[in-house]
């Protein structure tokens, strides 16, 4: 993944925020996917079962899936020290986190990934 900006979302199928953030999620992917930005969505759902009925019913996801079992005591929950969801992570090309949580969420996703993948 060295090379291009990753993006690490920290989320649940349950969570309303995450879901309410998985049409701007669509978007961006279609724009900046697999060329300048990866997408790794990180799942805290008590089971793979949820996550693969949200999929096939809600959003198809097209970017990169890991399952943290365990929800809140998962090792990605203890990793990130996430307190809540959706958390997500913007890490540079070189490995540095450059973005949490603030201005990545919602619209604010587009305006800080243009600010950032511009360059």
């Amino acid at each position: 993944l060295r090379g291009k900006y990753v993006l690490i979302d920290l989320w649940a199928t349950w969570c309303g925020p995450c879901v309410a953030d998985m049409p701007v999620m669509e978007r961006v992917w279609k724009r900046y996917g697999g060329s300048k930005l990866e997408i790794i969505s990180v799942s805290l759902d008590a089971d793979t079962n949820s996550i693969a009925m949200f999929r096939q019913k809600r959003f198809a996801m097209a970017w990169k899936h890991v399952f943290s079992s365990g929800l809140w005591q998962s090792a990605a929950a203890e990793l990130f020290e996430v307190s809540g969801i959706p958390k997500p992570i913007l890490v540079d090309p070189e490995g540095h986190i450059v973005a949490i949580s603030d201005g990545l969420r919602g619209e604010e996703l587009e305006k800080t990934l243009e600010k950032y993948l511009s360059e």
